[in-house]
């Protein structure tokens, strides 16, 4: 999507440059005074420096954050608000609605209807392995894999679980779920992250009592991620995959 909208900024630039060149020359043609063409080429110099700092500031929200402040997003539907003609003479905006959407997502990388949409994995766990005939011994595993969206404060889905109604592998798997999905170096869609982003995210979760405060504790001070990766992700020299790839540990 956002190569669209690359691909447009560049040509607004682009035909603000040849449309004052254009001008420029009609205003030669005419005779008009050296004070009059500089004036001009001061106007047109700086609303090309303003258009670049727009595609800069753009191609910036892009870029997935922990948080898109309220001031930047204010600032992309004033730009999404801002015309030009295309080839066609067609008036038309910088920005189009679903461009808009996409680039004011506050936290993470999906919007609104795109989450809604991920959310239905957690209660298809719970459907498929509800199907199972699992022995006595594992009759919880259902629950255990169905609650790690489950936040302690209730707002997670997909039964809304809080506090003690979430069982602690429920609560577990959550913390880890969170750092495996920001760590992970597969996903097409966002870079891994620096192990101390993680640690910063999950503290931040969990001071909004959507993690459990003691595990991602227990999980960032035992290093349980770096402890992971030497013993289920190493190359041929024994060396951790992801850790090689410069995800580096913060110091504790």
């Amino acid at each position: 999507r956002i190569s669209f909208v690359d691909l447009r900024m560049q040509y607004i630039i682009q035909k603000t440059r040849i449309e004052w060149m254009q001008e420029k020359i009609n205003l030669l043609l005419q005779g008009a005074s050296s004070e009059k063409i500089d004036e001009l080429e001061i106007k047109v110099t700086k609303e090309i420096r303003e258009l670049g700092e727009i595609r800069e500031f753009i191609l910036f929200c892009n870029q997935p954050t922990e948080y898109l402040e309220e001031d930047k997003i204010k600032r992309l539907h004033e730009i999404a608000n801002m015309t030009y003609d295309d080839e066609e003479g067609k008036l038309c905006n910088f920005l189009t609605p679903d461009e808009l959407e996409n680039l004011s997502i506050p936290k993470g990388s999906i919007t609104e209807a795109e989450r809604q949409i991920m959310k239905n994995h957690a209660k298809i766990t719970l459907d498929m392995l509800g199907q199972i005939p699992f022995t006595k011994k594992l009759k919880n595993i259902p629950n255990f894999a169905g609650a790690h969206h489950e936040f302690i404060n209730g707002k997670g889905y997909p039964l809304g679980l809080k506090g003690d109604e979430i069982p602690f592998e429920g609560k577990l798997m959550a913390v880890t779920d969170v750092a495996e999905a920001l760590t992970a170096s597969d996903r097409p869609y966002k870079k891994a992250m620096p192990l101390d982003n993680v640690h910063r995210i999950l503290r931040a979760m969990a001071k909004d009592r959507e993690l459990d405060h003691d595990l991602v504790e227990f999980f960032i001070n035992q290093k349980i991620y770096e402890q992971y990766l030497s013993k289920h992700e190493t190359d041929a020299n024994g060396a951790p995959e992801k850790l090689k790839e410069g995800i580096k540990s913060p110091q504790n």
